[in-house]
């Protein structure tokens, strides 16, 4: 299957900013803003979507396939390191949720149905999210070792 492509999502805010107020009930406005940034995007790319769709739809009978996802995080220079040149201190992984909620709202899937391929940060004129998506499959393994029954994908 070759990978379906969704280019120039919006960045997703942190998991420390999907809530508001005291109780932390409410969904903040930072949440809202990316709710609406993402369904401006999916009108956008119905086409893709649509793709990515279709492909959620041979898994519906198939318990044993996933969609193995590739994130890349693209950020200016500036967003990633200090003036001084080090590192900022980025939680990547503080991200992931929302955007995987609204994809897999998206694309009418369970997100429990995806597996993290890889995630990266990539440098480029403005925040923005590519995933790439292919299906994978769960093997089995026998000590350590995959069993002699299961297929290569």
């Amino acid at each position: 299957m070759d990978t379906i492509e969704l280019s120039g999502l919006p960045f997703p805010p942190s998991v420390n900013a999907l809530y508001a107020g005291k109780t932390r009930r409410y969904k903040s406005d930072k949440a809202k803003d990316y709710d609406k940034a993402f369904d401006i995007w999916l009108f956008k790319n119905r086409g893709a979507v649509r793709s990515a769709e279709s492909l959620v739809r041979e898994l519906e009978h198939n318990q044993d396939i996933f969609l193995e996802l590739t994130l890349d995080y693209v950020i200016p220079r500036k967003d990633l390191y200090t003036k001084k040149g080090t590192v900022k201190r980025i939680d990547v992984t503080n991200r992931i949720k929302s955007l995987l909620d609204k994809l897999a709202e998206a694309i009418t899937i369970d997100d429990n149905r995806f597996f993290l391929g890889r995630v990266q940060f990539l440098l480029g004129p403005y925040k923005y999210v590519n995933i790439g998506i292919n299906t994978t499959r769960i093997r089995g393994v026998n000590n350590g070792k995959k069993e002699s029954n299961e297929k290569e994908s």
